[in-house]
């Protein structure tokens, strides 16, 4: 189950950094942009919300479900009402990546 997490973690984080450049982009300015499809990491462009970047890094839109996942790891699968969400930024969470890899 935890190669199965991570798989799905890996793929969120793929495509978030895939999908950075291109963003909010038509298909023809994509192809203005870049010359055709993007089929790999590209540095995302100053007219894109992840300007700045560098080509293959995730944007914040990648902490929805990796903080999920942590989540859901440390309440043993089961979802919590009352759920301190501190906890995911103060250093006290353990690194989910590497729980997953165990």
């Amino acid at each position: 189950m935890n190669q199965k997490i991570l798989g799905c973690l890996l793929g969120a984080a793929v495509g978030d950094a895939m999908g950075s450049a291109t963003e909010t982009k038509s298909t023809r300015q994509i192809e203005k942009t870049f010359g055709g499809r993007v089929e790999e990491f590209k540095e995302p462009p100053m007219d894109t919300m992840a300007r700045g970047r560098r080509a293959g890094q995730v944007t914040d839109a990648f902490s929805i479900p990796y903080i999920l996942t942590e989540h859901l790891l440390n309440a043993d699968g089961k979802r919590q009402r009352n759920w301190d969400r501190r906890r995911c930024w103060n250093g006290e969470k353990q690194n989910t990546l590497n729980h997953l890899q165990e």
